[in-house]
């Protein structure tokens, strides 16, 4: 009974959060740019040296230095939280090794990224990028590894096999 609560609260979570990527997939070039921006001028703010000292000009060039990498991280962390709650989801299913848990969690992560992307090209001024695809698959990855490692440290497993007891 337990494991089903956590199997269906966990699926509620993933999905919520596809709908959330999905939400900021769906932003027209426009608001997603003003997002971003906003995004990149608190990162510079706290990052930068003396960013509100700077005048405009050289804060304009800050934010251009700033505006693809904040981007692609933000690809990644949203796609490293829906690596970990499928992850998390897989962990739910006692039948299924754990190397296929993780194998599980990346192809689904990377089909995700591809829908996202292809959702991006149908929305006015987005585009669909290979890139994308490749840094949102490796947020999936990165967060269901580094799960992997924790489930398999908390069951005192090294493997998936183990040698039998003399």
């Amino acid at each position: 009974m337990k494991t089903n609560i956590v199997r269906y609260v966990s699926l509620c979570l993933v999905l919520l959060w596809m709908g959330v990527i999905f939400a900021f997939s769906a932003q027209e070039e426009k608001k997603s740019s003003e997002v971003s921006h906003g995004v990149v001028v608190r990162v510079a703010e706290v990052t930068y040296p003396n960013y509100k000292k700077l005048n405009e000009v050289e804060q304009k060039a800050v934010i251009n230095k700033y505006f693809v990498p904040v981007r692609k991280l933000a690809h990644f962390s949203e796609f490293f939280v829906l690596g970990a709650l499928i992850f998390l989801f897989m962990t739910t299913f006692a039948g299924v090794g754990t190397r296929y848990k993780f194998l599980i969690t990346a192809g689904a992560g990377a089909l995700y990224a591809v829908s996202d992307e292809l959702h991006q090209f149908f929305v006015s001024g987005r585009s669909c990028k290979a890139l994308d695809v490749l840094i949102d698959t490796a947020g999936v990855m990165l967060a269901a590894g580094i799960e992997l490692l924790i489930f398999l440290k908390i069951r005192g497993v090294k493997g998936e096999r183990q040698k039998p007891e003399a």
